[in-house]
């Protein structure tokens, strides 16, 4: 796998991990689960600004997909699975 392949790919899990958090926290929060219920409009501040950093990811991704060949993400590495 090389270093472009890898960065991409991780973000993309990331693009679909954090939003999936912040609803299932917002979602305990929403029917004060665990006296969650407090901390409702924390969970709702992170959503909007969640959907910030996910444009912007969606914008590396596709820079991403501009870099040719000679790119200096063009070089084979090894890493863990996840």
């Amino acid at each position: 796998m090389n270093l472009l392949l890898y960065a991409q790919n991780e973000i993309r899990r990331r693009t679909a991990l954090l939003p999936r958090e912040v609803k299932e926290w917002s979602d305990i929060a929403n029917v004060n689960q665990n006296n969650f219920g407090i901390h409702k409009s924390q969970f709702e501040a992170l959503k909007i600004m969640m959907a910030g950093l996910l444009e912007r990811q969606r914008v590396l991704l596709e820079g991403f997909k501009l870099l040719g060949q000679n790119s200096i993400f063009q070089v084979p590495i090894s890493l863990p699975n996840y």
